[in-house]
């Protein structure tokens, strides 16, 4: 079981600190999809393993972006 937490995003808050914002089961082969998610950071927690498998406690951070979205900025003006 994979927990969803939103950090933040474009300034604009999605959902409160701490909010859980979707709980994912994994499948046998290890992987997991979510609905529709806003762009930004989120915390993924594992909160539970199959058996003879070890939790990975430590909090991971993910970034959703644009495809192509970096991008160099040679010159800006104001």
């Amino acid at each position: 079981m994979i927990l969803l937490r939103k950090r933040i995003s474009d300034g604009r808050l999605h959902a409160e600190k701490g909010q859980v914002i979707e709980t994912l089961q994994t499948a046998e082969d290890g992987t997991a999809s979510s609905g529709l998610l806003y762009l930004g950071k989120y915390r993924i927690l594992e909160r539970q393993a199959p058996d003879k498998m070890v939790i990975n406690s430590e909090p991971q951070i993910i970034k959703l972006t644009y495809a192509g979205e970096t991008i160099d900025v040679t010159s800006a003006e104001t």
